[in-house]
């Protein structure tokens, strides 16, 4: 992922396909009592916004402390959402969704951050202002989950965005328990 011309770079959680499935159709939902000026972000969950993407062996080692974390506060690895929050970015848009079940572990200080989230979202979309947004019918649970940097990146006239995922590092397996190895 270049994302030289990108106005924002994340790192960011994302849910195994899986999950991602059944979130869409919240996604779709929330696009349409929003209405317009809504923009689609990935079925991701924004860990913090960055200067420089994360290297490849630092998202490896980064993805390992999130799977720590899944098991912290009684967690058994699994990942469940919640409430529904939201982030404003620097330029006033807003990412909104339900809330994850675990909190980001602190990020290690070779990794370029500008500002970490203290909550994570799993973002149905970017918002002109804070929107109203429904509960989810039932929570989205998953365990399977990867740590990817994304760009977003204006498009012509800056009425929408394109982003881009890098490639995924994915936490290590829940079935070894939280006494694996990183």
């Amino acid at each position: 992922m270049s994302g030289g011309d990108a106005l924002y770079r994340f790192v960011a959680l994302v849910p195994h396909a899986n999950a991602r499935a059944e979130f869409n159709r919240y996604r779709r939902e929330s696009a349409l009592i929003a209405g317009k000026g809504i923009y689609t972000f990935p079925a991701a969950a924004p860990v913090a916004l960055l200067t420089a993407p994360v290297p490849g062996d630092q998202l490896k080692r980064l993805a390992a402390l999130f799977r720590l974390q899944s098991y912290k506060n009684g967690g058994d690895g699994r990942i469940v959402t919640g409430e529904i929050s939201s982030i404003i970015l620097p330029d006033g848009k807003t990412l909104a969704g339900p809330c994850l079940s675990i909190e980001a572990p602190p990020i290690p200080g070779e990794i370029a951050v500008a500002e970490s989230f203290k909550k994570l979202i799993l973002v149905a979309g970017i918002f002109p202002g804070t929107p109203e947004l429904p509960p989810l019918r039932r929570p989205v649970k998953f365990s399977a989950a990867a740590l990817a940097n994304i760009s977003l990146t204006p498009l012509r006239y800056e009425q929408s965005y394109c982003w881009t995922v890098g490639e995924p590092r994915w936490l290590p397996s829940i079935r070894g328990g939280a006494g694996f190895e990183h």
